[in-house]
């Protein structure tokens, strides 16, 4: 259960509350600060209803470091700390119902309590109530496969020319040992990784190099791939006027501005003769249509009140586009003040000159017959009184533009929660995942591979079956489009020869030989409304976990090798694997507490309904699905450093297996327990394959809802 805990002292820490509720079985702490009112409040986990009951009987009125504190049980469906949600945080996305799956995003990653500790860890000696475990896995593919993003160095190099400077990808990606089929050591080691920061939490990485602007960007990449990001803001979405009241310069080139929000109206025709406007001054006029979000359109302007008429203000002749050239149609701005003031600073980086801002963010207009526009405004041309279009976030003030639409900026780390960003430095503190699976320090300039390998290894897994090329071969047609020199035309088919593998003694087909589409990254949408990192929910999205699809085939994929216009027509030869194969081999960890050789079980073994790893090329379209089952367990004690012990060597039940383990890991049942109560939270969202079986798999179309919505 959790617990809400408020009126908290502001000198108060975390380890204050971890030693009040320690003795009622706490298993997390959150500890916040408001920042609007200034106090603190915290969310307590504690896995037992008992202690939790007991917790609040004992604890509610508690006197903590000068304060009475607050605490009851948290209530369902109510958001952190209760506070109603605020005007311009309305269009935020909203807290999803418990163990119900995301609607229109296929990626997330749930936020988490900081959980970063020193390395502990060593090569040459056990620790204390540590250990040293091997598993002998096997994989089963439950979907299709695409198995390995390594390369085959025997296999020819080829690949399907599609345009003269598009990558198309190389048919060399898939592994074979002796005629096996086989698992890399790389993917296994990947895969687990996801998963074990799926349950013990894990650091946020993202790309924070900066990528200056490209002018040769062929169609098909993608223009925002460094530590900035651009990304559009509409009147339909965030967009919001306002007149700017004050504006403050930064010591560091950044600009605290202030903005009266209003309401605008539009005048079609010109000022009737006679009437002499300056920006600010009254008038009245009726409006004659209304049209939705957009701006009203106004009529018969006067100085005076009259029947039906509003009250405006006047600010000036309406300019549009990035270079604010007059409207063809709507003439003249007017406006009305509507709601407090806003404030915010906004990044020295958005002031930039048009060649400076070039060298850390692609400015767009890559590619003329994907029409992105290139879009650059002058924001050092904004003064008190401008009229500007704005974007709030928690808020505040992010982003502003001269128009209503406009194309914002932001760092790319400033999505990440500060608790949860990336481990970068040796000497500090790491994440549950770096603390495993190891990492690189990237603050230690000197050395540009120095870093912690981690404690976790893997062999290759390998298949059973003897396989070998068929004679049979499949030829496909994809259609391309050829522009000669002077940017001419012509749509020709081009054939394409796939390979197969079959079982040598029965040859039943095992692979084939598949043109998938190349998974390019989601862009940028608006961060306030369906971004990347939504604070009120702690989700951000990226490639953390998929959900899963059972296929019968890759050619499942929607129009993977059909339409010469789709939006991903980069391709990538895979060997994809048929389901029900299985492959096995050996992954070990040194140095071992038992949070996480209970973690490992969790992953590797358990009943964990609806679980199965993502692997392999084809995962962001619902491929390359496995489930894992442990066949033996091996352990090394530092009272018995020498020797290793076989603990498990035959199909047990999860039961049968704690009570095992629990002769050699005195405490693994009850660890392994309150981890797979966290895991039970959350299994209908983490990797679900329920009521998949007949959903056709497609990336959305181009345009503004891009990577809104991947599954229809």
């Amino acid at each position: 259960m959790i617990l809400s805990v408020k009126k908290i002292s502001s000198s108060v820490t975390d380890k204050d509350l971890k030693d009040l509720f320690d003795k009622y079985g706490a298993k997390r702490i959150d500890l916040k600060e408001s920042k609007e009112k200034g106090e603190k409040f915290a969310f307590i986990y504690i896995p037992d209803k008992k202690n939790a009951e007991k917790a609040v009987k004992q604890l509610d009125g508690f006197e903590l470091k000068g304060k009475h504190i607050r605490v009851k049980i948290k209530e369902e469906g109510t958001t952190q700390n209760k506070e109603p949600v605020k005007a311009e945080q309305k269009n935020e996305a909203q807290p999803q119902e418990k163990n119900k799956l995301p609607e229109k995003f296929p990626y997330a990653f749930f936020n988490r309590p900081p959980r970063k500790k020193p390395i502990v860890a060593f090569h040459d000696r056990l620790l204390d109530k540590h250990y040293d475990i091997a598993f002998e896995i096997t994989w089963e593919t439950l979907t299709p496969t695409a198995l390995n993003p390594c390369i085959d160095e025997e296999a020819p190099s080829c690949y399907p020319k599609i345009n003269k400077d598009d990558y198309s990808g190389y048919n060399r990606r898939w592994l074979t040992i002796d005629n096996h089929l086989a698992i890399s050591p790389f993917t296994v080691k990947s895969a687990i990784a996801n998963g074990f920061a799926n349950i013990m939490g894990g650091c946020y990485r993202v790309n924070n190099i900066e990528e200056p602007h490209k002018e040769d960007v062929s169609k098909g990449q993608y223009l925002y791939s460094g530590k900035y990001k651009r990304y559009r803001v509409a009147m339909d979405g965030s967009s919001k006027p306002g007149i700017v009241k004050e504006i403050e310069p930064e010591s560091d080139g950044s600009k605290k501005v202030t903005i009266i929000p209003v309401k605008e109206y539009y005048l079609d025709d010109d000022l009737p003769k006679g009437l002499n406007l300056n920006s600010g001054d009254t008038v009245y006029a009726k409006v004659i249509k209304n049209r939705g979000h957009k701006p009203p359109i106004i009529g018969g302007i006067s100085k005076k009140s009259y029947n039906g008429s509003i009250e405006l203000k006047y600010h000036g002749v309406f300019s549009y586009k990035r270079n604010s050239v007059p409207h063809p149609k709507h003439k003249h701005r007017f406006y009305t003040e509507n709601g407090s003031e806003v404030t915010g600073t906004i990044p020295a980086i958005n002031f930039l000159p048009e060649n400076e801002l070039k060298k850390h963010v692609s400015i767009g207009g890559a590619d003329p017959e994907d029409k992105p526009t290139k879009w650059y405004q002058n924001l050092n041309t904004i003064n008190v009184g401008s009229f500007v279009y704005y974007e709030t976030f928690n808020g505040k003030v992010t982003n502003i533009g001269k128009n209503f639409l406009f194309k914002a900026l932001f760092s790319h780390e400033d999505t990440v929660p500060e608790e949860s960003s990336e481990c970068v430095d040796l000497t500090g503190e790491l994440c549950p995942r770096c603390r495993m699976f190891g990492m690189t320090d990237k603050k230690n300039k000197d050395l540009e591979s120095i870093g912690f390998k981690g404690r976790f290894k893997s062999s290759a897994l390998i298949n059973d079956l003897i396989i070998e090329k068929s004679e049979k071969k499949e030829t496909i047609s994809i259609r391309e489009t050829i522009k000669d020199e002077n940017k001419n035309k012509e749509i020709i088919t081009r054939n394409l020869i796939l390979n197969e593998w079959v079982e040598k003694d029965t040859n039943n087909p095992i692979a084939t030989q598949e043109l998938l589409p190349i998974s390019g990254p989601p862009k940028p949408n608006r961060r306030d409304v369906d971004g990347y990192f939504n604070k009120t929910t702690g989700e951000i999205k990226g490639a953390k976990y998929y959900l899963h699809g059972t296929l019968n085939s890759a050619r499942n994929i929607h129009e993977v090798d059909k339409d010469e216009n789709y939006t991903h027509r980069l391709r990538n030869y895979a060997q994809v694997a048929r389901p029900h194969l299985r492959f096995t081999g050996t992954v070990g960890a040194e140095n071992c507490n038992l949070e996480e050789i209970a973690t490992f079980i969790i992953l590797l073994h358990s009943d964990f309904s609806h679980h199965g790893f993502k692997i392999g090329l084809g995962k962001a379209f619902g491929m390359g699905s496995v489930k894992s089952y442990i066949n033996r367990i091996w352990i090394r004690r530092k009272d018995d450093y020498e020797n290793w012990h076989l603990v498990k060597n035959e199909d047990l039940s999860e039961e049968d297996l704690l009570k095992s383990l629990e002769n050699s890991l005195n405490g693994i049942t009850a660890t392994y327990q309150g981890l797979k109560e966290t895991v039970n939270n959350t299994i209908d969202i983490i990797n679900k394959l329920d009521g998949m079986e007949n959903r056709v798999l497609k990336y959305p179309d181009a345009g503004l809802n891009y990577w809104r919505m991947a599954f229809k």
